[in-house]
This record gives structure tokens, sequence and C-alpha cells, in this order.
């Protein structure tokens, strides 16, 4: 998934882009990555936005 077009709202806010913007999503075209890990026995992945430093979903999702 790189250069996809993403709606990122902490990643705007980290970056110092004012959250008053009447209501509308802040766009972002950003290079992403799927991060992978095993927790309690479960394969689980979250995305990674590697422009931003910081993670684009709120939580691990199980596989």
């Amino acid at each position: 998934m790189k250069n996809s077009t993403i709606t990122c709202y902490a990643c705007a806010t980290n970056a110092g882009i004012s959250s008053a913007h009447d209501g509308k999503a802040i766009i972002l075209s950003e290079e992403t990555v799927w991060k992978y890990r095993y927790h309690n026995g479960k394969r689980q992945k979250r995305l990674w936005s590697c422009s931003n430093n910081c993670w684009i979903s709120d939580h691990w999702i199980d596989m």
C-alpha cells in the first residue's frame, strides 16, 4: 500500500497542521506499510506511516 491517499488526523496534528479545518478531512498523500506481529498466539497487523513516523490504524488487527 505505497503512495496511497489516506486520512490521518494524528499525523496532521503531529506535523503542526491546524485542526481548525471547518469539519473537512485533512488528506495526506504518504507512504504506508503494514507492520506484523504475533501476540498471544495470534498474528496481527497495523498500518504505519513511513512519511510521518506514526500509526495510521487505531489498534492491532487480528488476522
